[in-house]
């Protein structure tokens, strides 16, 4: 549980004490892969790479995790029991943790920036700032507790509060117009190049 960039010193530290039969390695520094850990670590260690993300300090993490080439179902339950203390464990494949990296890790701050957002747009119509904060972190814990019960997708969800020729499809239709999705989209595919080019930058040092 370090920055990246000290991934490497810390491995060359603890590499006398590393047994492949004894230990295993849980890593949620950002980019390294576990190839990266295992050819530093000079054992056949057991790694298991793990992208958490910022709710997990309440207990409402999405965590995902992959495993190491020397790693099996006993670290994946390991990761699992570990993680799930925190919220939600995914296991995936290695080449997808940069883009759930995009989606999850750096997640939350999409949703405080909504948030943000929100709350200054209610100021500008004369909601007093201490309420307009208010109502919008009420509205996304509901929304969000609406679609964490499960029963309905999320496109549902949205189709029961839009009514046709409503305050809501007026505020969706300026977002489409704005083509808000394309931006969005965009947005989390240039979060994920740049967790594949700090990746890049590593191996590349190596």
């Amino acid at each position: 549980a370090v920055k990246p960039q000290q991934v490497r010193e810390v491995l060359a530290d603890i590499r006398p004490a590393l047994q492949a039969d004894r230990h295993v390695l849980l890593s949620i520094a950002a980019g390294i892969p576990t190839a990266y850990i295992e050819k530093h670590a000079g054992c056949a260690l057991r790694v298991a790479r793990i992208m958490p993300n910022t709710p997990a300090r309440q207990l409402s993490g999405a965590t995902a995790f992959c495993l190491g080439r020397h790693a099996g179902e006993d670290e994946a339950a390991l990761t699992r029991r570990l993680f799930s203390a925190v919220g939600t464990v995914l296991q995936v494949e290695e080449h997808l943790l940069d883009a759930i990296t995009a989606l999850s890790g750096s997640g939350p701050a999409y949703v405080f920036k909504l948030c943000e957002m929100m709350a200054a747009a209610g100021v500008s119509m004369g909601v007093p700032a201490t309420a307009a904060e208010a109502l919008a972190v009420q509205t996304i814990w509901g929304a969000a507790s609406m679609l964490k019960a499960g029963g309905q997708s999320a496109a549902e969800l949205r189709m029961a509060v839009t009514s046709a020729g409503g305050t809501t499809q007026a505020a969706l239709a300026h977002l489409a117009a704005s083509d808000f999705e394309a931006v969005f989209k965009a947005a989390l595919h240039a979060a994920k190049k740049r967790s594949v080019e700090l990746s890049a930058v590593l191996e590349a040092e190596d």
